[in-house]
């Protein structure tokens, strides 16, 4: 009944605070939301969606073999609860064989970036920060 009466409408291209829409409820009653909540409730989700691209941070290297070489993220995270993807961007040929690659000594400010290969080689690193 109430989808029947919904079709019938006129439809509308934006929607005010004010204006009230109709809830087909899965509980036991049906009620009505207006244009306000409904936006409130969009932003809070769509700001947690959001709130994750401010915490991914970037940046390049170089390999210096199993010694590591230290890298600088920019700014003071606050703590080590952050991961990090390391990706080679060299092409590869046996000089420059990085072998594993494995992050050690997270700091706030810094992590450091070790091979098992030779030194020389770039690298690409993005880090997402759960702090």
């Amino acid at each position: 009944m109430a989808g029947e009466y919904l079709h019938a409408q006129t439809e509308k291209a934006s929607l005010l605070d004010t204006d009230l829409l109709y809830v087909e409820s899965a509980e036991p009653a049906d009620y009505k939301l207006t244009g306000l909540s409904l936006k409130d409730t969009l932003k809070t989700y769509f700001d947690t969606l959001y709130s994750v691209a401010g915490n991914i941070k970037s940046g390049t290297g170089v390999y210096a073999g199993s010694a590591g070489v230290v890298v600088n993220i920019g700014e003071d995270l606050g703590g080590t609860a952050y991961r990090v993807v390391v990706t080679s961007t060299c092409a590869f040929a046996s000089a420059l064989y990085v072998g594993d690659v494995t992050i050690t000594a997270k700091t706030s400010t810094t992590f450091t970036v070790a091979n098992g290969g030779n030194a020389g080689a770039t690298f690409d690193w993005i880090l997402v920060d759960n702090n």
